[in-house]
């Protein structure tokens, strides 16, 4: 079987020795991988040799992908990310570059990146990573720069960089290429997430951070922005730059705020960093609120300039566009501010009674950790969370299985109750004023 497998690699790394070890390599994390995985059913499945090796063999074969079921719900951990990203991320750098350039010349990608860094000759790859979390999205760095390269629909991060650039804001390149695929191409930010920050303890400036995630928010539930978890705020000095923002005008973006805000994923959530702090929580909740208002007020003051943005980019008739109708709708609705600010607050309710769940989940694992082989959602639930500040996600569709899991462990005890109803009274008595 290795000696199988050895030759295929050979054809795609003709300079690359120790094929073994690339073997064997990949062996082992899979390995590692299964462990972390779920029982066959679930909906998360683990990698399999051949699986890795087509996709290094594949021109065709872009993306190597989580092994999960969608629209179930089915959450992945950090750990899945990271193992799924060392299948490429730890192959010899001649490799890695052997396995993405037959892929890029496939796609047409290698002509979509001279047009992004204005090069009518060949780019030259100096070195690629995989950066993605749940499928591969990819680093190249170039002598002319950094990229990223991400198979995408539709051109809406590229709007959202203009309309961040109209206003004023932090933005990077982002270029959207139709060809045999569609691809989105963007400046490289680093490595550091919002969520990286949180989870260290990095804030060094806490009011401009809350300034800013309002703002965010604001412009979010205006343009319907779906996703805006912090792993998908990257982190420049002070500045945030919102990245992965393709799923934009969104039909019941409101209902899925309040789910990630329960889920303590969108950005009011992070306020739950100063919840055990009274008045520290109830000093950021009103900076936020307070900046979350401005916002839409500058937005609704500059509803025209936006509408005409809408129209041009997308090339269509301003009384006609559905991007439009959205967009007017929520702005010319005096009352959606004080309406996304009640979901705000029954979300974070929420949120702040799945976080002592949260909290007896890992007390639990922390002295019986086979209650993970035990019960799969809890499992899931478990890693899900953990390196995050995430509560819980997306719980609604799973209540019946997770309670069960609750109770047949005996995880929830007497004071994790008491504390549920302690920090979702914090939160209602907040000063809501005219929210309320």
């Amino acid at each position: 079987m290795n000696s199988e497998v050895v030759a295929r690699l050979q054809a795609v790394m003709p300079g690359v020795t120790d094929l073994d070890c690339i073997v064997e390599n990949v062996s082992r994390i899979t390995e590692e991988f299964r462990a972390q995985a779920f029982p066959h059913g679930f909906g998360f499945d683990s990698f399999e040799v051949d699986d890795v090796v087509n996709y290094f063999c594949s021109e065709d074969h872009y993306n190597l992908s989580l092994r999960k079921v969608r629209g179930q719900g089915i959450l992945y951990g950090t750990i899945h990310a990271d193992l799924r990203r060392q299948f490429f991320n730890d192959l010899p750098l001649q490799a890695r570059i052997d396995v993405v350039m037959p892929k890029l010349r496939h796609f047409n990608i290698d002509v979509h990146l001279r047009d992004f860094v204005g090069m009518r000759s060949r780019v030259p790859i100096l070195d690629v990573e995989d950066i993605g979390m749940g499928h591969s999205v990819y680093r190249l760095s170039t002598a002319h720069g950094e990229v990223v390269v991400k198979q995408e629909d539709v051109p809406n991060q590229q709007f959202y960089m203009e309309f961040q650039r109209a206003l004023g804001y932090p933005w990077f390149r982002s270029q959207h290429y139709v060809g045999k695929r569609t691809w989105e191409l963007t400046d490289y930010l680093g490595p550091t997430n919002l969520n990286d920050v949180l989870v260290n303890h990095g804030v060094s400036d806490w009011d401009g951070l809350i300034d800013q995630l309002a703002r965010h928010a604001a412009m979010g539930d205006v343009l319907g922005r779906e996703d805006r978890h912090f792993e998908n705020y990257v982190v420049q000095g002070n500045a945030i730059l919102p990245v992965d923002t393709s799923m934009l005008f969104g039909d019941g973006n409101e209902q899925w705020s309040e789910r990630y805000i329960a889920g303590g994923l969108y950005e009011i959530c992070v306020l739950s960093q100063f919840v055990d702090d009274e008045m520290r929580f109830a000093h950021y909740f009103s900076r936020f609120q307070a900046s979350y208002m401005a916002q839409c007020r500058m937005l609704t003051n500059a509803k025209d300039a936006i509408l005409r943005l809408i129209a041009e980019f997308f090339d269509e008739d301003r009384e006609l566009s559905y991007r439009c109708s959205y967009v007017r709708q929520r702005l010319e609705n005096r009352d959606y501010p004080i309406l996304q600010f009640h979901r705000y607050r029954s979300g974070m309710e929420e949120m702040m009674r799945r976080r002592v769940i949260r909290r007896a989940i890992q007390r639990k694992v922390a002295v019986d950790s086979a209650v993970l082989d035990r019960s799969p959602i809890l499992k899931m639930y478990y890693l899900a969370d953990k390196g995050r500040v995430s509560t819980l996600f997306l719980l609604e569709l799973h209540r019946q299985q997770v309670e069960a899991a609750l109770e047949t462990n005996g995880i929830i005890q007497d004071e994790d109750r008491v504390e549920m109803v302690r920090l979702a009274r914090r939160v209602t008595q907040l000063d809501w004023g005219e929210f309320s």
